[in-house]
């Protein structure tokens, strides 16, 4: 049951379709028949027989009339601009439900501009994104800004997507926009707004810098301001500017705890660390501030410096015991550190707190899994009901089954949650599809994977999971095919390069062009025992034992996995070391004894 720190860091971290009829009402009796005969006929004429490639506005509304038997319309008639509209609706909503965002996308933009209407504009905004078309949605927030000037969202939407489409210029010129549509009042809370836009984006130092520092010039004396370029700077590494603006907050607000904690993030994540707490320690030092205390054990936390994070959160509950954030996060730390008893006493802790109570649950059926538990574990497992880790929670219950020998009911349990819960199709036909690898099952779960892809065509975690099920059925060149096409869809996916490498490592002499592919894993994860296992056991093959010998080891300290162990055993047995390769070997085949790779290693070599 490992517990990253990756994983205790990361803790710490309407719809209207309404078209309003408005205008001249002598023209109101005229356009509604003309609404009414396009929905008598529009919908079996010609949404059913499909419209993405539907011609012209023009053309398909003469086609409509035309097949409503041409009453009252003539071809060289102009149409309403609203009627149209209402059709590039109807249109873009029939589209929306099959799922075509990017052709809703531009019904509604149609709509918009000749309609001039808030609400479809922003429809079409919604749909613009989700189909991932910058130009488009550049081009339809602007259009919702146009139309409703006094709305504060529109203004931010447009500025927000303006980044996400690299537009700069714009991007400036809608975030002055933004922010001059505030009241005095909420000037600062936009700047921030803006700020943490372009934090999110990860827009690079110089955009960045052009868009905020104008900003800030423009409300020198205000500390939000100075507050949220700092946070930028901070982003991009300016780490004088970052350090200074939070110094200027502060000048400008005495005593602000936020400015004050920017500055300590600077430092900490300069990896000047005691600087960075002697900066909030006077905030805290009269033990009457626990939230700031914990706001700088998170920044602690994120800067990896684990035990100065430990002596901030266990001040921050001698000051503050029913301080539930701080609580949990030791919790986690004490998973991290392998402390499974005291993280235990946290969690049981928060058992009855709101806004922890789901999440302890989960981490307390994790630790009773790991004890082998398996009734407690599936009892804390079912009062997982919301939080972060609901679906997990699920999805272990599925697995506990599976480990109890009983698959065929896991699979039930599985395409029931599935469901009644079709948002999360995706991730339950991968468990399923995980649980019948783990059970010997490839066949089964092939045949799940090609389902799978039939409705999500390219999904790199079906691609992934049909590569380790053609591995088990024999078929390498399939499984290489599906990782090479991973690869392509994503040339820094590190899961793909290291299996690629790992495959080729295993069932081909291809041996350099496989250690191109895990070196490629490494520099992307440098840390991941599994990438590092993967580097020691091509270097194996090509014959550097002691480049081996050193990867290995450092991966199996990392993680005491047994075909980590199998494979620095085989390496310290060719070296001659053969005490130490049955030393390893014994430690993890007393964990594990029926692991196949392990029992393999062993019967081959041992004599």
């Amino acid at each position: 049951m490992p517990f990253s720190r990756a994983t205790t860091r990361a803790a710490l971290r309407g719809r209207s379709r309404s078209l309003v009829v408005v205008g001249d009402p002598s023209k109101r009796a005229k356009e509604q028949d003309l609404i009414q005969r396009m929905l008598a006929t529009f919908i079996p004429a010609v949404l059913v027989a499909g419209c993405a490639t539907a011609p012209e506005p023009g053309e398909r509304l003469d086609a409509l009339f035309q097949a409503a038997g041409g009453t009252g319309v003539q071809a060289s008639e102009p149409l309403p601009d609203r009627a149209q509209a209402m059709y590039h609706v109807l249109v873009g909503q029939i589209a929306a439900e099959r799922g075509d965002v990017a052709q809703a996308a531009t019904e509604y933009l149609a709509a918009a501009k000749l309609a001039q209407q808030p609400s479809i504009a922003r429809e079409a905004t919604r749909y613009a994104l989700a189909s991932n078309d910058k130009t488009l949605s550049v081009t339809a927030s602007q259009l919702w800004r146009e139309s409703d000037p006094d709305n504060v969202q529109a203004q931010e939407a447009a500025f927000r997507v303006a980044v996400r489409a690299r537009a700069y210029t714009t991007a400036l010129e809608m975030a002055r926009s933004f922010v001059a549509a505030q009241p005095e009042s909420d000037v600062g809370e936009a700047l921030r707004v803006v700020a943490g836009t372009l934090v999110r984006d990860n827009v690079a130092a110089e955009p960045a810098m052009a868009i905020m520092q104008p900003l800030v010039e423009a409300h020198a004396d205000s500390a939000e301001a100075h507050y949220a370029l700092g946070l930028v700077a901070m982003n991009v590494e300016r780490w004088s500017l970052a350090r200074a603006s939070a110094q200027q907050a502060s000048a400008l607000r005495p005593g602000w705890s936020e400015a004050v904690l920017l500055e300590a993030g600077v430092l900490i994540k300069q990896q000047r660390v005691l600087e960075g707490i002697a900066v909030v320690e006077p905030l805290v030092r009269d033990g009457q501030a626990p939230d700031t205390r914990f706001a700088l054990a998170r920044l602690l936390l994120e800067a990896n410096a684990l035990d100065l994070a430990e002596i901030q959160l266990d001040q921050v509950l001698a000051e503050q015991a029913d301080h539930p954030e701080a609580r949990y996060a030791r919790g986690l730390l004490a998973l991290d550190r392998g402390n499974v008893d005291l993280a235990e006493q946290h969690f049981l802790a928060l058992i009855e707190q709101p806004a922890q109570r789901f999440d302890a649950a989960y981490y307390l059926g994790r630790i009773s899994e790991a004890r082998g538990d398996l009734d407690a574990a599936r009892g804390w497992y079912r009062r997982v009901a919301g939080g972060r880790h609901q679906s997990d929670a699920l999805t272990r219950r599925a697995y506990l089954m599976a480990e109890g020998g009983h698959v065929d009911e896991a699979r039930a349990y599985l395409q029931g949650l599935s469901r009644m819960n079709p948002g999360m199709q995706l991730q339950l036909l991968l468990v399923e599809a995980d649980i019948l690898l783990q059970s010997d099952q490839p066949e089964a779960a092939l045949a799940l994977y090609e389902q799978g892809l039939a409705e999500f065509p390219e999904e790199p975690d079906l691609l992934y999971g049909r590569s380790l099920a053609y591995e088990q059925l024999g078929q390498v060149d399939a499984a290489i095919a599906d990782l090479r096409a991973m690869v392509e869809q994503d040339a820094d996916d590190a899961r793909a390069l290291n299996a690629l490498g790992y495959i080729l490592t295993n069932h081909s002499q291809r041996y350099e062009e496989a250690r191109g592919y895990i070196a490629r894993a490494l520099a992307l994860r440098p840390n991941d025992p599994a990438v590092i296992d993967s580097m020691g056991w091509v270097e194996f093959r090509l014959g550097n034992l002691d480049a081996a010998a050193e990867l290995l080891r450092r991966a199996y300290a990392r993680l005491k996995d047994p075909e980590i162990a199998a494979h620095l055993g085989e390496v310290l047995w060719q070296m001659g070391e053969r005490e130490e390769a049955r030393q390893v070997w014994g430690t993890a085949l007393s964990q594990h004894p029926e692991h196949g790779t392990l029992q393999e290693t062993m019967t081959r070599l041992v004599p």
